[in-house]
């Protein structure tokens, strides 16, 4: 990341606003949307809306294609 450009970044409001985890580095920030929505309702919104109710077979592979890994 380069500290002279601005970036917009999305989260949650617990991280962005209520400083959770410790996160206050985001204070004075200007919030361009707010109250979007609680996430997992986002996801079922998103499911229903924009994928029409069927998740497809690229999503299938519950670990994401290597994305993550569960360590013994």
């Amino acid at each position: 990341m380069d500290p002279g450009k601005i970036y917009t970044v999305a989260s949650s409001h617990y991280i962005l606003q209520d400083h959770g985890d410790g996160y206050s580095v985001f204070d004075g920030a200007t919030i361009i949307s707010e109250n979007f929505g609680v996430d997992h309702q986002v996801l079922m919104d998103y499911i229903n809306d924009a994928l029409e109710g069927v998740i497809g077979e690229e999503y299938a592979d519950p670990y994401g294609k290597e994305r993550i890994r569960i360590l013994e």
